[in-house]
């Protein structure tokens, strides 16, 4: 699982990843999303457990599977992921 820019769309670059989620809360870091305007947030329909979205401290925002969540954010190190118990698998779409 990792980042990748994906498309471009004249000055729109997309980039998509999938990300294994634990029960230790994680930022969304990676260098591909630095001045991403618009984030979206699935957790995989496949995935068995919740995935929880929000800040270091907490996170409240809960994902069903195949549930999504867009956010319009530019420092997606200061989003936070993680899981009750178990692994989930998010799959992450951004675009600048």
């Amino acid at each position: 699982m990792g980042y990748n820019p994906t498309s471009t769309f004249g000055s729109t670059v997309l980039y998509t990843a999938q990300v294994a989620v634990s029960a230790t809360p994680t930022a969304l870091v990676a260098a591909s999303f630095i001045g991403s305007n618009e984030i979206l947030l699935q957790n995989d329909p496949a995935s068995t457990v919740n995935i929880r979205i929000g800040t270091a401290s907490a996170q409240y925002v809960s994902l069903v599977p195949g549930a999504s969540l867009t956010i319009p954010f530019r420092v997606a190190s200061a989003i936070y992921h993680s899981t009750a118990s178990g692994t989930a698998t998010l799959n992450i779409l951004a675009r600048d």
